[in-house]
């Protein structure tokens, strides 16, 4: 039992290390500044939305952050070319917004992060970033298996 307790643990901290919106080159979805500012707002902001908050402390409305979310995810969405950087992105922004209780987001950040391993199943960060998003969901089965 201690040993399953040590892999599920290690498992969830490195997914956490290495498994999130730090890890996407916004230079392989778009070059466009419109894109790389929306990029780089999302990024600097993740202390709103990287988990789920017990109770909501800060400064600025939960709902202007959604609506800001869900803005960049349909901006980003109308992106013709679709890429694993891009799937990775659309699934982290529904993480986000799932963390902040938009429970619809939760099947479309699967959705994402499939298409990402269906574009490359050779790319282990869509099964990271798959599998933080179940750990935070609770589920620790799926979270290993990804």
């Amino acid at each position: 039992m201690k040993r399953i307790l040590f892999i599920v643990i290690s498992a969830l901290f490195v997914c956490n290390i290495f498994a999130n919106i730090n890890y996407i080159d916004i230079n392989k979805i778009s070059k466009d500044k419109k894109y790389i500012d929306a990029f780089d707002n999302i990024k600097n902001n993740q202390n709103y939305y990287a988990i789920w908050y017990y109770e909501w402390n800060f400064d600025i409305s939960k709902e202007d952050i959604v609506n800001n979310l869900k803005k960049e995810f349909d901006n980003f969405s109308s992106i013709k070319s679709k890429n694993i950087e891009l799937y990775l992105l659309l699934g982290d922004i529904a993480h986000f917004l799932y963390n902040l209780e938009v429970s619809e987001y939760n099947n479309i950040a699967v959705e994402n992060y499939n298409q990402a391993i269906k574009l490359n199943p050779n790319e282990y960060r869509a099964y990271w970033f798959m599998a933080t998003h179940y750990s935070q969901m609770g589920n620790s089965v799926q979270a290993m298996e990804n």
